[in-house]
């Protein structure tokens, strides 16, 4: 029992140092580490229902009016993008040739 008990523990510090350095701000500089890069995290949230084209081709506007692009990983915006919100997860949606899109502002 006592060794379940450390083993349990050890599993546990391993678990949260691991958490901590790739929540910690010297770590976010790399990519592979925690997850995506700086340019493609969800600074801005935008509210649902998603309005398409609203103030023209490719800018749409979601439920408060704000208006946004759908931005693919590499940073291309195409007015002609087909997207379907929350395919990929909250925030990330699917453009017609499977890209992964998330919602960037229009200036």
């Amino acid at each position: 029992m006592k060794k379940l008990i450390i083993i349990f523990f050890v599993s546990f510090t391993v678990i949260c140092c691991s958490t901590a350095m790739c929540n910690s701000g010297e770590e976010q500089d790399r990519e592979s580490d925690c997850g995506s890069s700086s340019s493609w995290d969800n600074r801005d949230t935008f509210s649902q229902p998603y309005k398409k084209d609203v103030y023209g081709p490719g800018i749409n506007a979601d439920a408060t009016g704000r208006p946004f692009k759908w931005q693919t990983e590499q940073g291309h915006t195409d007015p002609l993008l087909d997207v379907k919100p929350n395919e990929y997860g909250p925030g990330v949606g699917m453009d017609q040739y499977g890209r992964p899109v998330k919602p960037v502002p229009f200036p």
